[in-house]
């Protein structure tokens, strides 16, 4: 495999697998009935609930003032609403890890079959690193720690839905991240021919740098905005 290719393809995977975590928070959130709109690194969503409540602020002010009579509604619709955001969050750390988990799996099955290695293979494995995305994640988090930038530090989706459950906030992220570097590692050196393996690594660290820079600083702004 050439090294300007593995970049290219990386390049391409970053941004592909961008855009689809992103679309399966925009599907669930549809799904739902809430207004919904794309975006290069972010879905934003708008549901009917979240203006029942709303409203609900602007008459009573806060929980303890609701009436009686109200309480029940409101505790319902609070409720909805909390499970269509957990469930909305969900819907894109889903589909990415789906994608790399079908791909995985499939590579798998054909290294246990003793297949020969091929172009779909290599396509397989391109799928299989969308888990990279959890990894990716957890060393933002690190960078920031260390860095003393608080900045958006719980906006990842693990830490929103590790803090929805009420568990300890990196508990989730650190658990997919585990997971995730035990799938590469397998992948990169039990399964990618042992020829390619340098290679891979290396146009693989290139090509998802330049893949990011490419979507989140000049293709993902100009095309969804």
């Amino acid at each position: 495999m050439d090294l300007k290719w593995i970049i290219v393809c990386f390049i391409a995977a970053t941004c592909i697998g961008t855009y689809t975590h992103e679309l399966g928070h925009y599907a669930v959130a549809k799904w739902y009935g809430c207004a919904a709109k794309l975006h290069y690194g972010s879905t934003s969503y708008y549901c009917p609930e979240q203006e029942t409540l709303r409203e609900f602020g602007k008459l009573y002010g806060s929980v303890s003032a609701i009436p009686e009579e109200r309480k029940a509604e409101a505790t319902l619709l609070f409720d909805q609403n909390k499970k269509q955001q957990r469930w909305i969050t969900w819907g894109g750390v889903l589909v990415t890890l789906a994608i790399g988990t079908l791909g995985f799996l499939m590579l798998c099955y054909r290294t246990f079959k003793k297949a020969k290695f091929s172009l779909g293979d290599w396509l397989l494995v391109l799928a299989t690193f969308f888990w990279s995305r959890e990894l990716f994640n957890l060393g933002l988090i690190g960078i920031k720690m260390i860095t003393n930038n608080t900045a958006n530090l719980n906006a990842t989706d693990e830490i929103k839905l590790a803090l929805s459950y009420g568990i300890p906030a990196y508990s989730l992220m650190l658990t997919l991240a585990i997971l995730a570097a035990i799938i590469l590692m397998v992948t990169t050196f039990r399964i990618v021919p042992r020829v390619d393996q340098r290679i891979f690594i290396l146009g693989g660290l290139i090509g998802s740098t330049l893949g990011y820079c490419l979507w989140f600083f000049l293709l993902g702004p100009l095309l969804l905005p």
